[in-house]
């Protein structure tokens, strides 16, 4: 559990669709079950960017926190980090992040 409220934080490891299941370990006949959808945090979450193009990253994460974009790679793509707008300046390849402090660190 995290923090005080019992909280618990999941990672994906891909796209697709998992069942969690929850119970009181005194009580093992009490339990429920939960769905949990996942998807592309990061959209586009495969793109092919032309030389000299821009392309706008986007994500639907959201937190009180405010988040940022950086690359894995400066010299293939260069990213504006408030907006997630990016240049492709050479042939190759990069990821891109997007970060929430120390909340969420997501990649494509």
């Amino acid at each position: 559990p995290g923090g005080e409220n019992g909280t618990y934080a999941v990672k994906a490891a891909k796209q697709g669709n998992a069942i969690l299941k929850i119970w009181v370990s005194a009580l093992a006949h009490i339990s429920d079950y939960v769905r949990i959808r996942v998807g592309y945090a990061i959209l586009p979450s495969l793109a092919t960017v032309h030389l000299g193009s821009k392309i706008c990253f986007t994500t639907h994460l959201t937190e009180d926190k405010p988040g940022w974009w950086t690359t894995g790679d400066k010299a293939v793509i260069s990213i504006q980090p408030e907006t997630g707008v990016a240049t492709a300046l050479v042939t190759g390849r990069a990821v891109i992040y997007h970060k929430i402090e120390d909340v969420i660190d997501t990649h494509t």
